[in-house]
């Protein structure tokens, strides 16, 4: 049973502070979104794996559960 009320506490939420200011302004909640699922592309050895790296070790620090997945090309 889904409830609106639901909804808006979870996306009015504390985000997951990223490294990045850009990011953290992008959201309404100053982070990334609790639960959130991100896909990053982009061309081949532009630094994808790095920066998602860094950012699970960033929400490592801050106390939060990290799952990182990486499929093969």
């Amino acid at each position: 049973d889904l409830q609106l009320s639901d909804l808006v506490d979870r996306y009015s939420a504390d985000g997951f502070k990223s490294r990045y200011d850009f990011i953290n302004k992008s959201y309404t909640c100053g982070g990334w979104l609790p639960g959130q699922i991100v896909q990053v592309c982009a061309a081949p050895s532009t630094g994808k794996s790095l920066f998602l790296e860094g950012e699970a070790a960033n929400f490592v620090l801050q106390g939060k559960r990290v799952h990182y997945l990486t499929l093969g090309d």
